[in-house]
């Protein structure tokens, strides 16, 4: 099993202020095998998403990796402990892990904003 990366351009940027496109990035699992002798890639699962600009962002940095170590839990014994090791190494190569200290006050400011928000709808 491997991440396979797949993009598509925006015509406008998710975030950030300058307008102009920006790259859409998803990560897909998948699997090589061979099909009347013709190598082809079985979709396993999709992984996870993030634009270019996002990336940038450390907050949706932490988001995006809560929602893969998700993905990847879901999958369960579908993936060996070695293969999610690589497969988050994969994707840390186009999207960097924020730091634990970068993870604290990510959790610390999500968790302030939905006070905030219980306390208005409350």
């Amino acid at each position: 099993m491997y991440v396979r990366w797949q993009s598509r351009e925006r015509r406008h940027r998710a975030f950030g202020r300058s307008g102009g496109p920006d790259v859409h990035w998803r990560a897909i699992l998948v699997e090589g095998e061979r099909i009347k002798g013709k190598p082809t890639q079985r979709h396993i699962a999709y992984i996870g998403g993030i634009t270019e600009s996002a990336i940038a962002i450390v907050h949706q940095r932490c988001w995006f990796w809560d929602a893969v170590k998700e993905q990847l839990d879901r999958l369960g014994k579908r993936v060996t402990p070695e293969e999610r090791r690589s497969i988050e190494t994969a994707i840390a190569k186009k999207v960097p892990r924020p730091t634990k200290t970068q993870y604290r006050r990510c959790v610390r400011d999500r968790d302030a904003l939905f006070a905030g928000l219980k306390r208005v709808a409350g």
